[in-house]
Protein backbone atom coordinates (compact mmCIF):
# COMPACT_ATOMS: atom_id res chain seq x y z
CA UNK A 1 0.00 0.00 0.00
CA UNK A 2 2.83 2.37 0.89
CA UNK A 3 4.46 1.67 -2.48
CA UNK A 4 1.22 2.48 -4.32
CA UNK A 5 1.00 5.77 -2.45
CA UNK A 6 4.60 6.64 -3.38
CA UNK A 7 3.91 5.85 -7.04
CA UNK A 8 0.82 8.05 -7.04
CA UNK A 9 2.79 10.95 -5.61
CA UNK A 10 5.50 10.48 -8.25
CA UNK A 11 2.86 10.46 -10.97
CA UNK A 12 1.31 13.64 -9.61
CA UNK A 13 4.72 15.34 -9.71
CA UNK A 14 5.30 14.18 -13.30
CA UNK A 15 1.79 15.29 -14.27
CA UNK A 16 2.45 18.74 -12.83
CA UNK A 17 5.71 19.02 -14.77
CA UNK A 18 3.86 18.04 -17.96
CA UNK A 19 1.34 20.79 -17.22
CA UNK A 20 4.10 23.35 -16.66
CA UNK A 21 5.79 22.27 -19.91
CA UNK A 22 2.40 22.56 -21.64
CA UNK A 23 2.46 18.94 -22.78
CA UNK A 24 -1.05 18.48 -21.36
CA UNK A 25 -4.02 20.81 -21.07
CA UNK A 26 -5.09 22.47 -17.84
CA UNK A 27 -8.39 20.58 -18.02
CA UNK A 28 -6.62 17.22 -18.36
CA UNK A 29 -4.31 18.12 -15.46
CA UNK A 30 -7.22 19.13 -13.22
CA UNK A 31 -9.26 16.05 -14.00
CA UNK A 32 -6.39 13.56 -13.68
CA UNK A 33 -4.78 15.11 -10.62
CA UNK A 34 -8.15 15.13 -8.83
CA UNK A 35 -8.59 11.42 -9.53
CA UNK A 36 -5.06 10.58 -8.40
CA UNK A 37 -5.33 12.73 -5.27
CA UNK A 38 -8.56 10.95 -4.35
CA UNK A 39 -6.82 7.60 -4.86
CA UNK A 40 -3.94 8.79 -2.64
CA UNK A 41 -6.46 9.75 0.08
CA UNK A 42 -8.03 6.29 -0.13
CA UNK A 43 -4.59 4.68 0.20
CA UNK A 44 -3.76 6.82 3.23
CA UNK A 45 -7.10 5.99 4.85
CA UNK A 46 -6.52 2.29 4.22
CA UNK A 47 -3.03 2.50 5.74
CA UNK A 48 -4.43 4.17 8.85
CA UNK A 49 -7.16 1.54 9.11
CA UNK A 50 -4.70 -1.34 8.74
CA UNK A 51 -2.29 0.12 11.28
CA UNK A 52 -5.10 0.55 13.79
CA UNK A 53 -6.39 -2.96 13.11
CA UNK A 54 -3.08 -4.52 14.17
CA UNK A 55 -3.30 -2.93 17.60
CA UNK A 56 -6.96 -3.89 17.93
CA UNK A 57 -6.23 -7.55 17.09
CA UNK A 58 -3.45 -7.61 19.65
CA UNK A 59 -5.74 -6.20 22.36
CA UNK A 60 -8.48 -8.66 21.45
CA UNK A 61 -6.00 -11.55 21.52
CA UNK A 62 -4.80 -10.63 25.00
CA UNK A 63 -8.40 -10.32 26.21
CA UNK A 64 -9.21 -13.72 24.71
CA UNK A 65 -6.24 -15.36 26.45
CA UNK A 66 -7.30 -13.83 29.79
CA UNK A 67 -10.85 -15.08 29.22
CA UNK A 68 -9.62 -18.58 28.39
CA UNK A 69 -7.56 -18.62 31.59
CA UNK A 70 -10.69 -17.93 33.64
CA UNK A 71 -13.09 -20.01 31.52
CA UNK A 72 -13.52 -22.85 34.00
CA UNK A 73 -14.46 -20.62 36.95
CA UNK A 74 -16.71 -18.48 34.72
CA UNK A 75 -18.46 -21.63 33.47
CA UNK A 76 -19.05 -22.97 36.99
CA UNK A 77 -20.66 -19.70 38.12
CA UNK A 78 -23.23 -19.72 35.30
CA UNK A 79 -26.73 -21.22 35.22
CA UNK A 80 -27.67 -24.03 32.81
CA UNK A 81 -28.65 -21.97 29.74
CA UNK A 82 -25.66 -19.66 30.13
CA UNK A 83 -23.39 -22.70 30.39
CA UNK A 84 -24.93 -24.07 27.20
CA UNK A 85 -24.27 -20.75 25.39
CA UNK A 86 -20.66 -20.77 26.55
CA UNK A 87 -20.21 -24.35 25.36
CA UNK A 88 -21.76 -23.51 21.97
CA UNK A 89 -19.41 -20.54 21.70
CA UNK A 90 -16.31 -22.67 22.30
CA UNK A 91 -17.26 -26.04 20.77
CA UNK A 92 -18.83 -27.37 17.59
CA UNK A 93 -19.89 -30.87 16.48
CA UNK A 94 -20.09 -32.36 19.98
CA UNK A 95 -21.00 -36.05 20.09
CA UNK A 96 -21.31 -38.63 22.84
CA UNK A 97 -19.62 -41.87 21.76
CA UNK A 98 -18.98 -44.97 23.85
CA UNK A 99 -19.44 -43.06 27.09
CA UNK A 100 -17.03 -40.31 26.05
CA UNK A 101 -17.71 -36.74 24.95
CA UNK A 102 -15.96 -35.86 21.71
CA UNK A 103 -15.92 -32.16 20.87
CA UNK A 104 -14.27 -30.02 18.25
CA UNK A 105 -13.17 -26.54 19.22
CA UNK A 106 -14.30 -23.54 17.21
CA UNK A 107 -11.76 -21.00 15.98
CA UNK A 108 -9.66 -19.57 17.62
CA UNK A 109 -10.03 -22.07 20.47
CA UNK A 110 -8.79 -24.87 18.21
CA UNK A 111 -5.48 -23.06 17.80
CA UNK A 112 -5.22 -22.53 21.55
CA UNK A 113 -5.83 -26.23 22.14
CA UNK A 114 -3.21 -27.21 19.57
CA UNK A 115 -0.67 -24.85 21.11
CA UNK A 116 -1.44 -26.12 24.62
CA UNK A 117 -1.03 -29.74 23.57
CA UNK A 118 2.29 -29.01 21.87
CA UNK A 119 3.44 -27.15 24.95
CA UNK A 120 2.56 -30.11 27.17
CA UNK A 121 4.53 -32.39 24.85
CA UNK A 122 7.40 -29.86 24.73
CA UNK A 123 7.03 -29.58 20.95
CA UNK A 124 7.88 -26.33 19.23
CA UNK A 125 7.31 -25.45 15.59
CA UNK A 126 10.27 -25.81 13.26
CA UNK A 127 12.49 -22.73 13.28
CA UNK A 128 10.97 -21.35 16.47
CA UNK A 129 13.41 -20.58 19.25
CA UNK A 130 11.68 -20.43 22.62
CA UNK A 131 14.81 -20.69 24.74
CA UNK A 132 14.56 -18.39 27.72
CA UNK A 133 10.93 -17.56 27.14
CA UNK A 134 8.28 -18.22 29.78
CA UNK A 135 5.44 -20.56 29.00
CA UNK A 136 2.36 -18.43 28.30
CA UNK A 137 0.13 -21.19 29.64
CA UNK A 138 1.38 -20.58 33.18
CA UNK A 139 2.21 -24.27 33.82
Amino acid sequence: MKGALDRLNQRLEALYIDKLDRRISDAFYSRTSSQWKEEARRCEDELLRLNGAGESYMDEGVSLLKLVQDAHSIFEKQEGMAQRKLLNFVFQNCIWKDGELIADFRQPFDMLQETALKSLKNETPKGYDDAGKENWLGN
